[in-house]
């Protein structure tokens, strides 16, 4: 019996195993204990695939009728992204299925897919302690998500087609959804990536001219929009959060790295966890601002908070990469 793993051959020496569940579960046991645990995603045997929670299948493959088995095997970091992007699909056909305006069988079974995007999302951030470092995002979601289970699940047959303002209410809830889980790909894709020293340095240098870019247009927001110029106010304040979201990853990469890397890390006499906890509030505030078109507020948090976190990050991921690069030295 050949045994592959990821297309590759894999030598094992059978002991006490009898049936094919014997072997899948050895394998996949071994697999579960590695560094970053791996998680098996598709089993063949001989050539037909099967399901690992389907015990009494496998219990029914004897060894000695098995000449193949193949497994699949992703890292938990894979698995979750791959979990994220289904959400994200999700959220696309949400919308495409609102613009058609036509009751189907799509809508009678939207209350469990929701209830699924909720628990997965609930998982994600309870398998990597991400609760802390993106608590604004999670709670941002669960408020977005609980408004737009109230557009949703009181709809029938009879509300179809749906009035113009309500179509544009629920197509704006899964935008908002969509860029809040996008945070959270984009958290995966660079906060779990081992020693690599070298990529979290290669992300700061590509940053850094950003803010080199922002920070000297930040004062012009309140000007903008006392001049009724509102979408140019907004777009610098998409790149301030675009700054924001690429930075966090970075900094939360460093932490898994190194986890006393910022103990001994001052912003203006406060310490690293307490600088983003108040960076967390701002942005709480600036939400709350934006949605209430608030336009002196925005203004003032923009130019009198943002302004001087923006400078005080970018001087501390200056030295966040000076560290790094003693490390490799």
């Amino acid at each position: 019996m050949e045994v592959y793993v990821n297309e590759k051959l894999l030598p094992i020496e059978l002991e006490d195993e009898k049936t094919a569940f014997d072997v899948i579960k050895g394998i996949t046991d071994f697999f579960a204990k590695e560094k970053v645990p791996q998680f098996v995603t598709k089993i063949l045997i001989n050539g037909n695939e099967y399901s690992f929670a389907d015990d009494d299948s496998l219990k029914a493959i004897e060894i000695s009728s098995i000449n193949k088995i193949e497994f699949e095997f992703k890292d938990i970091i894979t698995v979750s992204k791959l979990s994220v992007e289904r959400i994200l699909s999700y959220l696309d056909l949400l919308k495409q299925h609102t613009l058609e305006n036509k009751w189907n069988d799509f809508f009678s079974n939207i209350e469990d897919s929701l209830n699924w995007i909720e628990s997965g999302m609930n998982q994600i951030t309870e398998i990597f302690s991400l609760e802390q470092e993106i608590s604004s995002v999670k709670l941002l979601f669960t408020s977005e998500l609980s408004e737009l289970k109230k557009k949703i699940l009181t709809l029938s047959d009879k509300n179809f087609p749906l009035p113009l303002d309500t179509v544009q209410n629920i197509i704006a809830s899964c935008e908002k959804l969509k860029v809040l889980i996008s945070k959270v790909l984009q958290l995966l894709d660079l906060s779990f990536i081992g020693d690599a020293h070298e990529g979290i340095i290669l992300r700061i240098t590509e940053i850094m001219p950003l803010y080199d870019d922002l920070i000297p247009v930040l004062p012009e927001v309140s000007v903008l929009l006392q001049k009724a110029c509102d979408k140019d106010a907004m777009e610098i304040i998409q790149k301030l959060t675009t700054i924001i979201d690429g930075s966090i990853p970075i900094f939360l990469a460093a932490k898994n790295l190194n986890a006393n890397i910022f103990d001994n890390f001052e912003i203006n006499g406060a310490s690293f966890d307490s600088f983003f906890d108040s960076l967390t509030e701002h942005l709480r505030e600036l939400v709350s601002t934006i949605e209430n078109k608030d336009s002196v507020m925005i203004g003032d948090l923009v130019e009198y908070e943002f302004l001087p976190n923006i400078e005080e990050m970018k001087e501390l991921l200056r030295e966040l990469k000076n560290r790094l690069l003693n490390e490799i030295d």
